[in-house]
């Protein structure tokens, strides 16, 4: 028999959790390798993982020992341990998860049909309880640049926390949070609570960001440095692999979601950042909102770069 040097199975899993512990350590609870059954279980629950409209499956006896024998690379939890969100690091095949579907990276050769039977497992009871699972290799947990040390996944988290809050916030609603009285509310036109309501959440929803995901603030402060250097952008959604517009059923094919963002200044012409993340397509995992600060992440970088080299 002997002790293990390190209870994580590579240099990178080991990194990546310092790194997730650095962003998050502070107000939440960051666990390494926790036993799946731990987090979340199969027992009880309906596999809706193929959608609402068919005849649920289930699960079988022999997948929840499989279940038994495997772990979660990183979950995170509030003070109380309460899980909040599951990420599956594939160091090996750098794959990713689309819904409940594993792919692993195209240039691995010959990709490990057990890697893909587990992790699907795994990805369906989290769907089927309505949990936040994804499953990302090494380019996620990377630097999104020299002066950024944030990371795609410290977005995703910051994302998630922050439409947590939005719903909490929402769930304790009342009229005195818009400043009124109920009597002044109700005196008001549909329209006139509609438009105030509306605009009460516009307004929770960015101070959610701006409290939870780092990404957001760290392009609010770019933005306030290359203030005056620019006068606007236009963003252009895109997808991989490409689809007509209109094509639903190629819609549902699309693996990764992108945009890219361009800066118009008066001295330097456009200058674009782009980004990508996979459709991860699960229970609220929005990649759409990060994409765009990561996009001018990198665009407001290069400005402030380019400037440094025109002087």
């Amino acid at each position: 028999m002997s002790v293990a040097k390190t209870v994580f199975a590579s240099n990178s899993e080991k990194t990546n959790y310092y790194k997730l512990k650095r962003t998050w350590g502070e107000k939440y609870n960051i666990y390494h390798n926790l036993p799946f059954l731990n987090v979340l279980s199969p027992k009880g629950i309906r596999d809706i993982s193929q959608g609402l409209d068919v005849r649920p499956k289930g699960f079988t006896q022999e997948e929840f020992n499989l279940l038994k024998k495997t772990s979660i690379d990183y979950t995170i939890c509030n003070l109380k341990d309460e899980p909040l969100f599951c990420i599956e690091f594939d160091g090996m095949q750098q794959g990713f998860n689309k819904g409940t579907e594993y792919i692993s990276d195209d240039r691995i050769l010959h990709p490990s049909n057990w890697r893909k039977k587990i992790t699907e497992l795994k990805l369906r009871v989290a769907m089927s309880n309505f949990f936040p699972f994804i499953v990302v290799g090494a380019t996620y947990f990377k630097a999104i640049s020299n002066s950024t040390k944030l990371t795609i996944v410290d977005g995703l988290i910051g994302n998630l926390l922050a439409t947590m809050d939005v719903k909490k916030k929402n769930r304790n609603f009342s009229v005195e949070q818009l400043g009124l009285t109920n009597d002044e509310f109700q005196s008001l036109s549909e329209e006139e609570k509609d438009y105030i309501i509306k605009d009460w959440m516009i307004s929770i929803e960015i101070e959610s960001q701006f409290k939870n995901n780092p990404l957001a603030n760290r392009r609010a402060d770019l933005e306030r440095i290359c203030q005056g250097l620019w006068s606007g952008y236009s963003i252009l959604s895109l997808v991989n692999p490409s689809f007509e517009p209109g094509d639903i059923k190629d819609l549902q094919s699309v693996k990764l979601h992108g945009l890219r963002i361009v800066y118009h200044t008066n001295d330097l012409g456009p200058i674009s950042g782009d980004a990508w993340i996979p459709n991860f397509n699960m229970p609220y995992v929005s990649g759409f909102t990060i994409l765009e600060d990561i996009a001018a992440i990198c665009a407001l970088e290069k400005m402030i770069e380019l400037r440094k080299t025109d002087k």
